[in-house]
């Protein structure tokens, strides 16, 4: 029986579907990442909520329906989120994990910005959060700078954390960096590299070849680690996670007997590092 032209038009849709999820380097983006006037943003309990206004630029929080303030103006509020607690009184502004902006400005851009009844107390740049700027990822226009964390099982969750009723933010950067901030007056209360970049004594990011516990890299690039990328090429990187398979991956790597060994699962390690 010949195929339908509905059969062929479901085969299609499935193919772009699969093209459209997969992580590829420099593919271009289908939507700008970038929200409208009046988008918004509640509180976990849905008592407070801000609402994006004056082009982007500035949040008007109400609480129960009512107006109490309207933050500061700041460029670019329209690129991000926000979050807040349940009384409007504490605003947070995040920078989109995935955010539209030019290459070479977009560093000393503002990656979270913390707000107290209108005024702001605190914000940190992309740089001072990064600390390795390199360790993002770019598509054909925008720039990844908080990963897609996922377990073994692909549940998801965020790399961003506000707990309300603590005045806490957690948050965590493709470049494995791990924070909690105080929202009450926007001070850093912890920085340290996340379990993976410690833990790990080579951090290598290319081209890899291989599978079933047996990894060679082809090329590449080190993160992390005393070595030139040269050294490893036809080296026999042993697997024992068996997560890993051909094409573009981050390793962390222990050395152990003279030989290396990924130390991470690939799902700890899904950022494409193509700025390095």
């Amino acid at each position: 029986m010949k195929p339908s032209i509905q059969h062929a038009g479901v085969a299609l849709m499935a193919a772009l579907a699969l093209f459209c999820s997969t992580p590829l380097p420099g593919r271009a983006d289908a939507v700008a990442n970038i929200k409208a006037d009046g988008a918004v943003f509640k509180s976990a309990a849905g008592r407070a909520e801000a609402v994006l206004g004056g082009g982007g630029i500035s949040y008007t929080v109400k609480v129960d329906g009512r107006t109490i303030y309207a933050t500061m103006p700041e460029p670019r509020l329209n690129l991000g989120s926000v979050y807040l607690s349940e009384d409007g009184r504490l605003l947070v502004w995040v920078l989109a994990d995935h955010f539209l902006m030019g290459r070479g400005d977009h560093l000393k851009a503002p990656a979270v910005i913390f707000f107290k009844d209108g005024k702001r107390l605190k914000s940190y740049s992309l740089e001072e959060l990064l600390v390795r700027p390199k360790m993002v990822s770019y598509s054909a226009s925008h720039i990844q700078w908080l990963p897609s964390l996922h377990d073994e099982h692909w549940k998801f969750s965020s790399p961003v954390t506000f707990l309300a009723n603590e005045g806490k933010l957690l948050l965590e950067t493709t470049s494995m960096r791990k924070y909690v901030f105080d929202c009450t007056s926007g001070k850093m209360l912890t920085a340290e590299d996340n379990d993976v970049y410690r833990s790990a004594d080579i951090l290598v990011y290319g081209e890899v070849d291989g599978g079933d516990g047996k990894l060679s890299l082809k090329r590449g690039q080190i993160i992390k680690g005393d070595l030139l990328a040269d050294a490893l090429k036809g080296a026999v990187i042993m697997d024992p996670t068996g997560t890993f398979s051909s094409g573009y991956h981050t390793l962390a790597l222990k050395k152990v007997a003279g030989a290396y060994v990924v130390s991470a699962p690939e799902y700890k390690l899904s950022t494409i590092y193509n700025a390095l």
